[in-house]
């Protein structure tokens, strides 16, 4: 999850101390609201990256999540335009949506024309994303995987979204959280890993025990070890308790 997502959370999960986010680019300390290691990607090659991909794709729309917040070109979240329409035709906004409640601290959302606009006064972007509407998603990927090579590290998330999520070549889940598991002394073997997309592809290799979710991206079966029952059957949850039986 995104940085500005995670002291939201951190009210129902309790404790929690560190925890690896966007995509393995921060590592945030939940408990004291604070960055403790981060990633960002160099600002000529964020720049470089939007350039090339603005001219790929002449529809593509782009954000950006930095250590202060998310940098947004109009129509990146169509929810604010849903909402516009929503008001227009008088219809009450909806306030339990535990995604939009959620998903942002709304002081830190920045719209610009183009993000590359405002790269000088926010030069710390962990994520940079491009939302091309219109393509199949995995297609997209590809597409952009091949263009870049290993340059950046493309991937996604968004079931049915044509959103992709690009870092630094050299960062993703799987790197972040086994530099973090040796600082703490803790073997691949020795750790337990649930995935159900696509940016969850290196950290399932990673992981001594892997669970692909039944309900993810089919495109993760072959990565993991196991394929754990969907999230409405509660198949992490069940996975978990299981683990808690075995002997240590």
């Amino acid at each position: 999850r995104p940085m500005r997502w995670m002291s939201a959370l951190a009210p129902t999960l309790g404790p929690m101390g560190p925890a690896i986010a966007s995509n393995g680019a921060i590592i945030y300390d939940m408990n004291t609201d604070t960055v403790l290691e981060a990633h960002p990607m160099d600002q000529r090659l964020v720049a470089d990256v939007t350039n090339e991909l603005r001219s790929l794709y002449s529809g593509a729309i782009f954000g950006a999540e930095t250590l202060t917040g998310l940098i947004m070109e109009p129509e990146f979240i169509p929810a604010a335009s849903r909402e516009q329409a929503r008001k227009a035709q008088d219809i009450p906004p909806i306030t339990a949506d535990p995604v939009n409640s959620v998903s942002v601290r709304s002081s830190r959302w920045i719209e610009s024309e183009k993000i590359t606009d405002r790269l000088a006064e926010h030069p710390d972007v962990v994520k940079l994303m491009i939302k091309v509407n219109g393509h199949d998603p995995d297609d997209l990927l590809m597409t952009v995987r091949a263009h870049f090579g290993d340059r950046v590290q493309v991937t996604h998330s968004a079931p049915g979204i044509s959103l992709l999520e690009i870092s630094r070549g050299d960062v993703h889940k799987a790197s972040t959280l086994a530099d973090y598991a040796a600082s703490m002394g803790i073997h691949a073997n020795d750790v337990v890993a649930f995935g159900d997309q696509r940016n969850d592809e290196q950290m399932l290799r990673w992981a001594g025990t892997s669970y692909a979710v039944q309900s993810g991206h089919p495109g993760l079966f072959a990565e993991a070890d196991v394929v754990a029952p969907a999230c409405d059957d509660d198949g992490v949850a069940e996975m978990i308790e299981h683990l808690l039986t075995l002997p240590e």
